[in-house]
């Protein structure tokens, strides 16, 4: 038997039962979740997803089509748990600043696992980010939420593309902690989640978070003697 099969047995063990469409969809969306979290986007290959899962190759073709057509479903449910999660923050009776604290915390956290950093760089590599419509949609669906609850707040007179910036900030951060955040901390010789605290520190740290850092432009000018 193959450490694949082995390595998701609560996956097999549930196929075994008849389900239904919804079921069997997110069955194999766990196993191909699971592959790529310990293998990378390299293991989501037809037959390692239908062993993995419990059922056959055309199980998988039946319900996604294609593999690109389970990547696609998983990028989508994940940023669909994204989308739920801020948008329920963003409606909490709290203050701006615990708002925003909470919402960048679920972006960090989303784009951090190691599952979704994978994915978003295979799918950037492989140029297809651009036709994921419904992820576009959710994300400009949690951006509205967020700007709502910059609009309310104390520093609603800050530009609303400050915040976007802050944001996306945000999630470059969060990705980039995902692919090389457990190697960089052992290079360093710190602990597997010394990367992602300190990143995640620098952003909720920021003095006025949401607000474009002003860059100089060209070499600074050394300081001439008195």
């Amino acid at each position: 038997m193959r450490l694949i099969a082995a390595a998701t047995p609560a996956v097999a063990a549930v196929s075994r039962r008849r389900l239904t469409s919804r079921d069997a969809k997110d069955t194999i969306l766990d196993a191909a979740e699971h592959l790529l979290t310990v293998s990378g986007p390299q293991a989501l290959k037809l037959a390692d997803i239908a062993r993995a899962s419990g059922v056959t190759n055309g199980n998988v073709l039946h319900h996604f089509g294609t593999i690109e057509g389970v990547q696609d479903a998983l990028m989508t449910r994940m940023v669909d748990r994204l989308t739920a999660r801020v948008l329920k923050i963003t409606e909490a009776p709290w203050t701006e600043d615990q708002r925003m604290t909470m919402g960048i915390r679920e972006v960090f956290d989303v784009f951090a696992e190691p599952s979704a950093a994978k994915l978003a760089a295979w799918m950037v590599m492989t140029d297809r980010v651009g036709r994921l419509d419904h992820v576009r949609d959710s994300i400009a669906q949690v951006m509205t939420g967020i700007l709502r609850v910059h609009a309310t707040g104390p520093r609603k007179d800050r530009a609303q593309g400050d915040v976007v910036a802050f944001v996306m900030l945000g999630v470059l951060n969060a990705l980039s902690v995902g692919l090389y955040g457990p190697a960089l901390s052992q290079l360093f010789g710190q602990p597997d989640t010394a990367a992602r605290d300190a990143a995640l520190f620098a952003l909720l740290t920021l003095p006025d978070r949401g607000a474009e850092p002003q860059i100089q432009k060209g070499r600074p000018k050394p300081d001439r003697p008195d």
